[in-house]
């Protein structure tokens, strides 16, 4: 929940409308806080607040719209609650009442006053830099709100921000510690490396049979075969039975003529609205404008006449009806009648261009049709062959003529281990789902599982027919693992050996460019500048040698060979750049922040420890089933 109101911090969060806390029932801990309830509307109680049944649907109302338009595509209520929207409409309501209860706890208020300025300063509600009262009615109408509701839902927004910014004043980070963090973590050092690489070393030979005994003898585990299963696999899907029924063609096209509207295109137009301060100044403005006018220039030389870029409108999808016909029955190119709006004020539009509608062929999405009533037709008929296959395994046929019989085809899936992979340790393709690996590996062998759904939907079946046990791999079946194993091994050892000898000499009073002078192996890098979060990556290096470099004072002896990701190195500083002056404050912002979130969450215990959320059981269920039900 806190994470919306961390964010007040960092940036002030503005909009057409109010943005809503989001949580989880997991984070307020609502499932140990259920009472029977009084069978009423009231859904919670959070101190003396309470969330009734119509509220919470109308959230819901408003986050459904928004998921569909998010996700193009109609989401039914009862899929949305499937999905947890009415646990996390409920929960946002419950994280607005905590903060209001304890605003009021503290006698916290929003006047009338400072209501109307922050509405009236919100620039989604404004024409040409003023508050525009039609705008603000039709704008909250469309997204299903009343004009009180959404002023109830702006003066709780105001009283979290004020609760949650007072928290937050006190959360600074001392300028001592961020001069130093700043100084730290900004530090920029340069170097050079003196890499010996592993792959390039001379003096290691191929391992024997007996050093390759032993190091399998040591590493066991690490070559054991694991189990292998063979099983023969029955899948029942629709989509299997959906590419063998028959669909008429004069069923297609009745289908297509059905779904008109999902394969049209409205009508659009891009239209300019004109509002004026009487009828009068409309039709001079509409008279001007017919005679050729720019309709900006028009409502620049009037007084109390505005112009309004509408964009594009799509017919069927205004929400005033009046409007949408004036706005599609004016000429393109020219004006609109004068009209009414559902809001009182009169208005006019100016027509640039249009876009007629328009309707996908039948040809075009033919198999389309086809094959969605394939499938659920496919859908339809599955239950009842699933029954008779399961009735013929019952009557002692065999999985492989139990298929057959409902015209389905098994799946002969040999040798594979519990993660889906062979024994040469690729996938089996296609991939097996987890279900059917973890149902044939639990299976004995020789019976036929029962049957169970499969993730995509559809059902299976199947029977184990050969185990492999887990078992010790022999060094014939592991040669070349481990004997690249073993060189892998013995290089980096040698490489060790080499950087021990070249530190030597360095520290002997040779540069690194000298000691590596003779050795294929050595070779001399720059590194940097670089910072104390690099990881190396330059040269494949990595983060060991970056720590080293900041661990050498400059113009020092290298310390021990370090360990690289291909070697060993030996590792010099060159030059210590310190952190620049400029940009500290940065630092000291986002610490402010980081104690600000701690602040926070504080906070967020001590709502929780103060106001426990009580959830009415009763009007619960009902919340749920009126949700389900509901258009």
């Amino acid at each position: 929940m806190f994470e919306k109101l961390k964010k007040y911090f960092v940036k002030v969060i503005g909009g057409a409308f109010v943005v809503l806390l989001v949580l989880s029932f997991a984070v307020w801990g609502i499932g140990d806080v259920f009472r029977g309830g009084t069978g009423g509307n009231t859904l919670v109680t959070v101190g003396d607040l309470d969330i009734d049944l119509p509220e919470a649907e109308s959230l819901l109302d408003q986050e459904l719209r928004g998921l569909r338009q998010r996700s193009g595509r109609y989401i039914e209520r009862d899929q949305a609650i499937a999905m947890g929207l009415g646990q996390r409409v409920l929960a946002e309501l419950i994280a607005d009442r905590s903060v209001e209860a304890h605003a009021r706890a503290l006698g916290l208020v929003v006047d009338d006053a400072s209501l109307a300025r922050i509405v009236a300063a919100n620039p989604t509600f404004q024409v040409g830099g003023r508050f525009d009262k039609a705008r603000f009615e039709q704008l909250i109408r469309s997204n299903g709100l009343t004009e009180e509701g959404y002023l109830q839902l702006v003066r709780r927004d105001e009283l979290r921000r004020m609760m949650i910014l007072s928290i937050g004043v006190a959360a600074a980070a001392p300028e001592t510690a961020a001069d130093l963090l700043w100084a730290y973590r900004n530090e920029e050092r340069q170097g050079r490396v003196l890499r010996v690489n592993a792959e390039m070393v001379d003096g290691v030979a191929d391992p024997t049979d007996e050093q390759l005994e032993a190091l399998l003898k040591d590493q066991q585990e690490s070559y054991r075969a694991p189990e292998y299963r063979s099983f023969t696999l029955l899948t029942m899907t629709p989509e299997d039975l959906a590419p063998e029924i028959q669909i008429s063609e004069e069923r297609l096209r009745e289908v297509y003529e059905e779904r008109a509207a999902e394969f049209t295109s409205p009508a659009t137009r891009t239209v300019q609205q004109l509002t004026g301060p009487d009828e009068a100044a409309l039709s001079q403005a509409r008279t001007r404008v017919q005679a050729g006018e720019p309709a900006e220039a028009v409502a620049q030389s009037m007084e109390g006449v505005e112009l309004l870029d509408l964009g594009t409108i799509s017919r069927g999808n205004f929400p005033d009806r009046a409007v949408e016909d004036a706005i599609f029955a004016g000429p393109v190119g020219g004006v609109s009648e004068i009209t009414r709006t559902a809001f009182g004020n009169q208005v006019m539009f100016v027509i640039q261009d249009e876009t007629p509608e328009s309707r996908t062929p039948f040809e075009e999405v033919r198999q389309q049709i086809r094959d969605e009533l394939a499938l659920v037709q496919a859908a339809d008929d599955l239950p009842n062959l699933e029954n008779a296959v399961q009735d013929q395994i019952a009557g002692g046929a065999s999985l492989e003529e139990a298929a057959r019989s409902g015209g389905f085809e098994v799946r002969k899936v040999e040798m594979t281990d519990q993660a889906g992979n062979d024994p040469q340790g690729e996938s089996i393709d296609p991939a097996l789902p987890d279900p059917v690996l973890q149902t044939a590996f639990s299976a004995a062998q020789g019976d036929i599982s029962v049957m169970e759904p499969l993730p995509e939907g559809g059902d299976y079946l199947l029977r184990v027919d050969a185990i492999e046990p887990e078992r010790d791999r022999r060094l014939d079946e592991v040669r070349d693992e481990l004997r690249d194993a073993w060189l892998a091994d013995a290089r980096m050892a040698r490489a060790k050996e080499i950087a021990t000898e070249l530190h030597t000499a360095v520290t002997g009073g040779q540069t690194l460019e000298q000691a590596a002078e003779g050795h294929p192996a050595a070779q001399v890098l720059s590194i940097g500048p670089v910072k104390r979060d690099d990881l190396g990556e330059t040269d494949n290096l990595g983060p060991q040698t970056v720590e080293r470099l900041f661990a050498t004072p400059p113009d020092q002896p290298p310390g021990e060979p370090v360990e690289l990701p291909t070697g060993y190195g030996l590792v010099v500083t060159d030059q210590v750049t310190p952190a620049p002056e400029e940009g500290a404050d940065t630092l000291t912002t986002a610490l402010a922040g980081e104690m600000t979130s701690d602040v926070v969450d504080q906070y967020d215990q001590a709502l929780r420890q103060r106001f426990p959320p009580v959830v009415h059981e009763r009007a619960l269920e009902n919340f749920m089933r009126t949700t389900n039900q509901a258009q």
